[in-house]
């Protein structure tokens, strides 16, 4: 598979776009806000149509392109079933006006809870609920890559102080994701690539949780 990423909006989110090489199917992940750099990065990757607009939890820095990128290149909205609101509501983002102008409602093709499985050409998109930094996050794993949103970032975890938010549920999707044995490609939110690995041997944050 190939993997290509870009960040986003005035908040710098990540956005990923991965091809199955072999189908020449595509995804994209957390499309949070749609510009020219977007059209113009999934254009120049020779995007015709998306399989899937995969959402790992409903922040405007997130979602906020979603119904954008699935008029102009297709794909079934997948989101966490306690977030799937935040597509149809624009919640406050601080001092962030440019999504509040740009963003548009939508509704998810497809809710997901822990647990469940996605088909993408000959492989799986496996969910994994992470609640904490808000309660329907998800994360989402394919092969040995990792995207999880904004729970666990390189040398740092997510926020748990918003309105959404919840610090002992944050904790207990940590300690989820660190008990997932081998390693993974950790795909943040925000901020660079990193490992499993890596973190658990130097995360300060996951020094004290697990």
């Amino acid at each position: 598979m190939t993997l290509k990423t870009t960040e986003l909006g005035s908040y710098n989110a990540n956005c990923y776009l991965l091809k199955d090489d072999e189908s020449g199917k595509f995804l994209i992940v957390d499309p949070g806000f749609y510009s020219g750099k977007l059209e113009r990065f999934l254009k120049e990757n020779e995007v015709g149509q998306l399989e899937y607009i995969l959402l790992t939890h409903g922040h405007m820095d997130h979602i906020c392109g979603a119904a954008y990128v699935k008029e102009n290149f297709g794909g079934k909205i997948v989101i966490g079933e306690k977030d799937a609101p935040f597509l149809e509501e624009y919640r406050f983002l601080d001092g962030a006006e440019d999504y509040e102008r740009a963003f548009r409602k939508t509704k998810a093709d497809i809710t997901v809870c822990d647990g469940d499985v996605i088909d993408f050409a000959s492989h799986e998109i496996k969910v994994l609920h992470t609640p904490g930094h808000t309660m329907g996050e998800v994360c989402y794993i394919i092969d040995d890559l990792l995207f999880t949103g904004d729970v666990l970032f390189k040398g740092a975890i997510g926020r748990s102080d918003f309105e959404n938010s919840n610090v002992f549920l944050l904790v207990q999707s940590l300690r989820k994701l660190a008990s997932l044995g081998g390693d993974y490609r950790v795909l943040c939110g925000h901020g660079e690539e990193t490992t499993l690995s890596q973190e658990l041997k130097h995360n300060r944050f996951l020094e004290k949780i697990i």
